[in-house]
C-alpha cells in the first residue's frame, strides 16, 4: 500500500508540474511584447533612466474597437514584439484608470488609440493618434529609437553614437502621369 501512495503522489506532482508549465506560456506560442505595470510615473522614469532606454506608452480604452484591432494585429506581431522589447520600456495604459488618466491629461491625449514615445526625462519623442498597421508602426518605432539615440543617449566617451540600423523612411518619387484624350470631347 505504501508503494501505491508513493507512485500516485509522483504521478500527481508530474501532471501538476506539466500543467503549470504549459499555463505560463501563451497558447499560440507567439513572442509577445512585455508590458511593464508601473504604479507611478516617477517609478517608470526611474526604470527608463536605469536602463537608458526610451518609453513606449500605448493608450487605450476598453470600449475602443480600433485599440483592440491594433493590439491584436500590430502589437501581437512577433517582429514588432521583438523590436519593442529590445529597444523600449513598454507600457500599456487604460485611459479610464488612475495612472492612464493622469498621463493622458499630462500629454494631452484626446484620441484613441494613441502611441507615445517619451525619453527617460519625460520629454515627448514622438506621438501618433491613430490606428496603425505593422509597417507604419515599425517606421514610427524606428524613427523614435533613432531620435532617442541621436538626442538623448548619454555615452561615457566623447565619441559620437554609431547608428546600427537605417531609419525607416520611405521616399516616394512622383510618377509622370500619362493623360489620355477625354472620350467626352467631340472631334471637329
Amino acid at each position: 500500500m505504501s508503494n501505491f501512495i508513493k507512485i500516485s503522489l509522483i504521478l500527481f506532482l508530474g501532471i501538476f508540474s506539466m500543467n503549470t508549465l504549459s499555463a505560463s506560456t501563451p497558447d499560440d506560442g507567439k513572442y509577445r511584447i512585455v508590458f511593464q505595470q508601473p504604479r507611478t510615473f516617477d517609478g517608470l522614469l526611474q526604470l527608463a533612466k536605469s536602463q537608458n532606454r526610451p518609453i513606449f506608452i500605448d493608450f487605450y480604452a476598453d470600449w475602443c474597437i480600433p485599440c483592440k484591432r491594433m493590439e491584436k494585429q500590430v502589437l501581437g506581431h512577433e517582429g514588432v514584439a521583438a523590436y519593442m522589447n529590445m529597444h523600449f520600456i513598454n507600457v500599456k495604459l487604460n485611459t479610464q484608470h488612475s495612472l492612464g488618466r493622469e498621463l493622458s491629461k499630462k500629454y494631452n491625449i484626446r484620441f484613441l488609440p494613441t502611441v507615445l514615445f517619451i525619453s527617460p526625462k519625460g520629454e515627448v519623442i514622438l506621438k501618433k493618434a491613430s490606428s496603425l498597421g505593422v509597417v507604419e508602426f515599425m517606421q514610427l518605432a524606428q524613427n523614435a529609437s533613432y531620435k532617442f539615440d541621436t538626442n538623448h543617449r548619454y555615452v561615457a566617451s566623447s565619441a559620437p553614437v554609431q547608428r546600427t540600423y537605417t531609419p525607416a523612411r520611405t521616399y516616394y518619387r512622383p510618377v509622370a502621369r500619362q493623360t489620355a484624350p477625354s472620350p467626352w470631347k467631340l472631334a471637329r
